[in-house]
């Protein structure tokens, strides 16, 4: 379910109305604060939410750095991971934030080429992208 089995706990504490959660259903986000309920994150990702979403990514090409952005409130991105043309990994990062919807990557340190940045979703969902250093 949406909640970890902890939709009660919130719905006790009067953080959440906790109601019927339907699998395949769209997934619905709550943005508030239940770091004082040790409850690490409340935001709930549907797959079919990952696959709509538009990532940008940029600048393509780019120099020192890449940004890659959302527009949506729930983190989406679980964790980022980049390769060379030569398949090497030259970037990972598991993001830990709530709700971070921008990261920045300094690509100084590497080689001008092309690159292919892979986005992992909540339920290990892949969104391939290719890139240019100049």
């Amino acid at each position: 379910s949406a909640g970890n089995g902890r939709e009660g706990e919130a719905a006790e504490a009067g953080l959440w109305t906790a109601g019927t959660f339907v699998p395949g259903a769209n997934a619905m986000v709550w943005a508030g604060n239940c770091s004082d309920h040790s409850v690490d994150n409340w935001f709930t990702t549907s797959l079919e939410e990952f696959n709509r979403t538009e990532f940008k990514i940029g600048p393509n090409p780019f120099e020192d750095e890449l940004i890659i952005s959302h527009d949506s409130p729930a983190r989406l991105i679980e964790r980022i991971e980049v390769f060379d043309n030569k398949g090497s990994m030259v970037f990972n990062m598991e993001i830990s934030s709530i709700s971070t919807n921008r990261y920045e990557m300094n690509t100084e340190s590497w080689n001008t080429g092309s690159y292919h940045i892979q986005l992992f979703g909540p339920q290990n969902e892949i969104k391939s992208i290719s890139v240019v250093k100049q």
